[in-house]
């Protein structure tokens, strides 16, 4: 872009480097994003040019690469212009942005002390409130966060990150109803845009409503270009659907246009169910050099090794460090129950019995509906000899859309689902929900 315009004019070479930018990226501009420019500006034509290159560089929020060149930018922008308050959000953007590539833990006090930074500033810009929304859900704040995205759109009402930050608040926070409502007013906003729909997939996912997921995930597909994230999201969508061949396809393309973390993590939870474990391992592992702060992923590892020959002392060391790194996530978020359920696990797997057992009902009693801790507090309730809740956990899961192929590639539960009990609790289960509708 080449801009001719003389320093002393810099509200109009603002409003003319915005514009050219927005015609680049075929976006069309809205007041209300054009006042929080105003309203977040500089004087420096320098800090302006340099925060609008990080914005560009922070679209690929995936790549490291990327957010390096995002900081660079960012913080050039806050050298030439210390008081410029979009260049503090962007740059704590980029913070919580690490922190959510590497499960790295000591990203988030940044983030959250730049985005405060920014708000100091100006609290009338909508992306700084956008991520302290962000930063506050992430913590567990719910109720906080919803009240910063709620402002972000107050100011810019059409602001699509505000939009799906506040859904998954929303979700987070056990509103459904409103976060799939929201989801829905994602996809209005862009509904050419694959990623919403891909969100409304994982969200019905979760829910248990797998052919409402297939049926989001399809039109996700459709419209996803051929490059490596939306490969990865969708295969790893389809694993959790138990649409294995169609992950695999996704997955493996992914890996040929680059290698990445999550095609990687998803092969190999592939290969384990499969009980092909040895290819499961090279996978983790490799996954593991693109990126070794991954509780879960440690986690994995350390099950395989555990039915490997001769890996138990490997294992004990790869749960100790999964238990470490989840450990440092619980720290931010204390009431998250997907890291509470991995601890529990892991706790177990090293003899830890008593905690184990009593992190999984603090688990089960944060997010009581939960399919996945259903899942993993009754696969511990049942390692425990606590069948009769184990039953309850597992065939309620399985009625609200936990498939049956995922329940019987689970080593741990064998036993449980030979229990004449599960078919009769699985049964009952449908019945009741049938008579709700």
């Amino acid at each position: 872009i080449v801009l001719d315009e003389r320093r002393d004019n810099i509200a109009q070479l603002q409003d003319a480097t915005v514009s050219e930018t927005a015609k680049l990226l075929s976006i069309q501009l809205r007041p209300e994003s054009q006042r929080a420019v105003g309203e977040g500006g500089t004087t420096s034509s320098v800090a302006y040019n340099a925060y609008l290159e990080g914005r560009g560089y922070l679209q690929c929020q995936d790549e490291e690469w990327s957010l390096d060149s995002a900081e660079q930018r960012f913080n050039a922008a806050i050298k030439a212009d210390s008081g410029f308050a979009l260049a503090y959000a962007g740059l704590g953007e980029v913070k919580w942005q690490r922190f959510n590539l590497t499960n790295d833990a000591n990203f988030v006090a940044p983030a959250i002390s730049l985005s405060s930074r920014a708000l100091e500033l100006n609290d009338r810009l909508a992306p700084v409130l956008v991520t302290l929304g962000i930063l506050h859900r992430t913590t567990g704040q719910y109720q906080e966060a919803i009240s910063y995205l709620k402002q972000a759109l107050q100011i810019d009402s059409l602001n699509g990150d505000a939009i799906v930050q506040l859904a998954l608040a929303y979700e987070a926070s056990g509103r459904m109803q409103e976060a799939e409502a929201t989801y829905h007013r994602s996809i209005q906003l862009r509904p050419h845009y694959w990623r919403g729909h891909y969100r409304l997939a994982r969200f019905y996912a979760f829910r248990g409503q797998a052919s409402a997921a297939m049926t989001e995930a399809a039109v996700a597909e459709s419209l996803a270009p051929s490059a490596t994230f939306p490969y990865e999201s969708l295969g790893s969508l389809y694993t959790y659907l138990g649409h294995y061949d169609k992950a695999r396809q996704l997955l493996e393309r992914s890996l040929a246009i680059e290698p990445n973390y999550v095609s990687l993590c998803n092969l190999g939870a592939i290969y384990q169910i499969d009980r092909q474990y040895q290819k499961a391992v090279n996978m983790y592992e490799r996954a593991l050099t693109l990126n070794d702060r991954d509780y879960r992923v440690w986690s994995s590892v350390a099950w395989m090794y555990k039915v490997l020959p001769n890996g138990k002392e490997r294992s004990r060391s790869d749960y100790q460090r999964a238990i470490e790194l989840a450990e440092q996530n619980r720290k931010i978020n204390p009431q998250d129950p997907s890291v509470i359920c991995y601890l529990a696990d892991c706790y177990w797997q090293v003899g830890s019995r008593e905690k184990a057992v009593a992190m999984a009902q603090e688990a089960i009693q944060l997010a009581p509906s939960d399919i996945e801790v259903m899942v993993r507090t009754g696969i511990i309730f049942e390692e425990a000899g606590r069948r009769d809740q184990a039953l309850k956990l597992i065939s309620s899961a399985v009625c609200r859309g936990y498939t049956i192929d995922r329940i019987q590639a689970t080593d741990e539960l064998r036993e449980l689902m030979a229990d004449p009990r599960f078919d009769s609790l699985v049964k009952l289960y449908q019945d009741k929900s049938s008579a709700r509708k």
